[in-house]
């Protein structure tokens, strides 16, 4: 940082010298005659070496998110999201595909003696999750709940840890699923003009475009007692 403000100073210097000489070459003029030349440029020139020591002492305040540029982990992360949806849509067992780049953000059990369990989605769905169900070899009286997640990067912007998880409740003989709490997220982004981008091979801005947004998948992975009769938008596990 220090390099970089003495290179500004430096550069400031130069322009100012530049001024300095043309504005000599043409001093011979009646309304630069009348002005204190040398006077105006001391100001100006001392208020761009302030205002170079002020921006250096302004307090930067850390983002909150991660930026994530490196196409490979990109890639992966996207790559993850698809994997996870294609094996739960196929009714695998999701602990045994081992997908590089899946987590688990919550976990729950409830106590269930019941026969028949109806899975509902309730409230506004915005971020439905899919739901995967496997019945096991026996009767132990526990519901399990595994929320399975990948990555969610918008706009290069790591958004993964701002995604709660789904509130899980169980009353009588429903099992209820809501989404998370919402969030507001703005997103700021710095873009070349027309009159300097035209000439150089960077774009502009194309904001929250498909190439730029990885969306999280969400898979609720839902182990029943043998002989409970599931209802409900669900996938049962098959492999």
């Amino acid at each position: 940082m220090i390099v970089d403000s003495l290179f500004q100073i430096l550069f400031l210097i130069i322009i100012i010298a530049i001024i300095y000489t043309g504005v000599n070459s043409i001093k011979k003029g009646r309304l630069l005659q009348k002005l204190n030349l040398k006077l105006v440029l001391g100001i100006y020139g001392a208020l761009l070496l302030v205002a170079v020591g002020v921006f250096y002492l302004l307090p930067i305040e850390e983002s909150l998110n991660n930026v994530v540029e490196n196409q490979k982990e990109l890639a992966q992360a996207e790559r993850a999201g698809y994997l996870l949806m294609n094996a739960a849509s196929e009714g695998k067992q999701i602990e045994k595909e081992n997908i590089d780049g899946v987590l688990i953000k919550k976990q729950w059990d409830f106590p269930y003696e019941g026969k028949q369990l109806d899975i509902t989605q309730v409230g506004q769905q915005y971020s439905s999750p899919f739901i995967l169900v496997e019945r096991k070899e026996g009767d132990d009286g526990q519901i399990e709940v595994i929320h399975y997640y990948t990555r969610t990067i918008i706009e290069n912007i790591e958004f993964t840890d701002e995604r709660g998880p789904f509130t899980i409740q169980l009353e009588k003989d429903q099992l209820m699923i809501s989404n998370p709490n919402m969030i507001d997220i703005n997103v700021g982004q710095f873009a070349k003009e027309f009159t300097i981008s035209q000439f150089t091979s960077q774009n502009g801005m194309d904001l929250f475009s498909d190439v730029n947004q990885i969306d999280g998948t969400n898979v609720l992975y839902i182990r029943v007692p043998k002989n409970v009769e599931v209802e409900g938008e669900v996938q049962f596990v098959t492999e």
